[in-house]
């Protein structure tokens, strides 16, 4: 090695040498040799490019960062360069920046498996559109890439379409192409649950994971949702009570507990508690207060779910899911007060305008408050936006008498 530091007197020689060390092992070295070769040829995009990876590959974001963009400042064509801006990017959770990086590498690199791989990837992990993910995925494919992990983010981007037997089978792939690995298995149980699959072999499959030791929360949690699914509603609990067991510092198992005690039909105290629990833990999503309020109803207590509900309308003031569920609960008690219900649907109509359930709401309130007008012109508003079929065919036999 100290021969070839000798004989790195140029630019290319640093790098042969950066290459030399990394195969070595001697991360800094290499990068610090890259480094060497930048400083003796600074207006070579490329080389500015390999020492940018080389500073992501050690795990300085920040150089590399600079790297990227100052390789993309000589040459704004290199499709690697945007590929690191956009590995970059993601790493620091800033998705949308990622995907948007991914796109010009994918654009720039036709035919390119790599970068067609990660934008598929980038657009599943940031919920973006899974349409676009697939066909990324999918000229990956073409393109050579493959592996179990592409199989299950491809099987993501079908489910999102409701396209579960494809889905599936895409999982089944994943599983073909790595059976003995712990995350692989447990995913291609939780897609057999989600779309519809063999649910006992799923719960085979999580329970093997759990019993066999240094089982990931998600496959405690899943064997509990397959079992329910099976009808096994005791067993269900016990595992999600052995989930609480084994992860008491995530507030991830209480929550599962309390949506599966309301989905099965179960016991609201114990549902109420476990929803309590769960928005003890930093960061309680705006779904833990809907479900509390949904187990405080189940027990006659409409004054404290008008409470909660009231309590997340404020927390998420973005949010339309809690001025919703409030307006219907207002709407379900006895002496619900119709302004309040029409408050909040108003609310739901601010936060998002698409909304044509909120229409049918206001359509249930004028009804009630007979404003037969009005209320025609709410609920034909609601259908011009697509509101829920059943709720639709609800607010329709109401206004009409005239169930579909």
């Amino acid at each position: 090695m100290a021969e070839a530091a000798v004989a790195a007197t140029d630019a290319r020689g640093w790098l042969h040498l950066a290459h030399a060390r990394w195969a070595a092992g001697e991360r800094q070295g290499a990068r610090d040799a890259a480094a060497e070769a930048v400083d003796l040829d600074p207006d070579n995009a490329e080389l500015v490019l390999t020492l940018a990876h080389f500073d992501l590959n050690i795990g300085d974001l920040v150089r590399a960062g600079e790297g990227f963009r100052a390789a993309l400042a000589l040459d704004p064509g290199l499709a690697g360069a945007w590929s690191g801006t956009a590995e970059v990017a993601f790493l620091a959770g800033a998705v949308e920046t990622a995907i948007e990086a991914a796109r010009r590498a994918a654009a720039l690199a036709p035919g390119g498996g790599r970068q067609a791989l990660r934008l598929g990837q980038f657009l599943i992990a940031g919920g973006g559109d899974p349409v676009e993910a697939e066909a990324a995925l999918r000229a990956a494919f073409a393109a050579g890439e493959g592996g179990a992990h592409p199989h299950l983010t491809l099987a993501e981007a079908l489910l999102r379409q409701d396209r579960r037997a494809e889905a599936l089978a895409e999982a089944a792939l994943a599983h073909e192409a790595d059976p003995e690995n712990a995350g692989i298995r447990q995913r291609h149980a939780e897609f057999h649950i989600a779309c519809g699959g063999d649910v006992a072999l799923a719960e085979r499959e999580l329970r093997a994971l759990v019993e066999a030791g240094d089982a990931s929360i998600g496959a405690y949690a899943g064997l509990g949702d397959a079992l329910w699914r099976l009808g096994r509603n005791a067993e269900a609990i016990q595992a999600l009570e052995a989930t609480i067991a084994a992860f008491p510092e995530s507030g991830f198992p209480h929550e599962r507990l309390g949506h599966l005690l309301i989905a099965m039909g179960g016991d609201p105290v114990r549902a109420q508690a476990a929803f309590r629990a769960a928005i003890l833990f930093p960061g309680a999503p705006e779904h833990l207060y809907i479900g509390l309020s949904e187990a405080l109803k189940r027990q006659d207590r409409a004054g404290d779910a008008y409470q909660v509900l009231q309590e997340a309308s404020a927390l998420f003031p973005l949010s339309h899911a809690s001025p919703w569920t409030l307006g219907l609960l207002i709407l379900e008690v006895d002496d619900g007060v119709l302004a309040e219900a029409e408050a909040c649907f108003r609310q739901v109509m601010a936060r998002h305008p698409g909304h044509g359930d909120a229409h049918l709401g206001m359509a249930e309130v004028y009804r009630r408050s007979n404003r037969i007008k009005d209320a025609v012109a709410s609920f034909r508003a609601g259908v011009a936006l697509n509101a829920t079929p059943g709720l639709l065919r609800v607010i329709r036999f109401r206004l009409y008498g005239v169930m579909e």
